[in-house]
């Protein structure tokens, strides 16, 4: 049984659920929301009272999650993502996600991203090392001293 067996995609919320309970034996679902939801994805668990166990928006700690490996039949999600920005977050495989939540969250930074992603990618690492918040990224990214045009 895959994984996309337990997925069901809400558009008109812009979130997927996915059931992980046959997975981990416990009644558990994972709600990720897409890069069109109003606040960018971000991700929580919710237990079988739909009560939030865990909620998560910061790209910073975001774990690894193989987003494009376990969500292959999920189009509609996948595809909102705009192509230049999944085409290369693959290569930076463990950082993927994170940046992925930040980008959908602050989508101004899409343009530096698109023409400076591997310094976006290093910013990215030094801000996640010393534990920055969003807006000193945004800030740095924002401020011209990576590029004239940023």
């Amino acid at each position: 049984m895959s994984i996309s067996d337990h997925i069901t995609w809400y558009s008109e919320r812009h979130t997927l659920h996915i059931d992980l309970s046959s997975l981990i034996n416990t009644p558990i679902t994972l709600i990720l929301t897409s890069w069109n939801h109003p606040y960018g994805i971000n991700w929580q668990l919710i237990n079988d009272q739909e009560q939030i166990d865990e909620y998560y928006d910061d790209p910073f700690t975001a774990p690894y999650f193989p987003i494009w490996e376990c969500l292959t039949d999920v189009d509609e999600y996948l595809n909102q993502i705009p192509k230049a920005i999944a085409v290369t977050l693959h290569q930076y495989r463990s950082d993927s996600f994170g940046m992925l939540m930040l980008l959908s969250q602050h989508k101004k930074l899409s343009n530096f991203y698109g023409k400076y992603w591997t310094p976006f990618w290093l910013i990215f690492r030094q801000a996640k090392c010393e534990r920055w918040t969003q807006q000193q990224f945004v800030s740095v990214c924002e401020s011209g001293i990576c590029a004239d045009d940023a």
